[in-house]
């Protein structure tokens, strides 16, 4: 885990990472990959929550709803 931020914060979005590997397509594909390219497990999860924090960050700036059903494009891997 990053050492920088709130400590709440970094303990709230690594398990949101974890499920989103669990359950999620793209971020499971996009943890596979970086895996995949030598990544160690801590850097891909951190790829991983970079890209749902970006994502959640993007839907509050333009105050819009979660739409499950809406297909992302998968942004380009570190």
């Amino acid at each position: 885990m990053r050492h920088a931020g709130h400590l709440r914060l970094r303990g709230a979005v690594y398990p949101w990472a974890r499920v989103a590997i669990q359950h999620g397509e793209l971020s499971r594909r996009r943890y596979a990959e970086l895996r995949k390219r030598d990544h160690s497990h801590g850097r891909a999860m951190r790829s991983v929550a970079d890209c749902l924090l970006a994502m959640a960050c993007a839907m509050l700036t333009r105050q819009a709803p979660f739409d499950p059903n809406m297909s992302p494009t998968a942004p380009p891997y570190e």
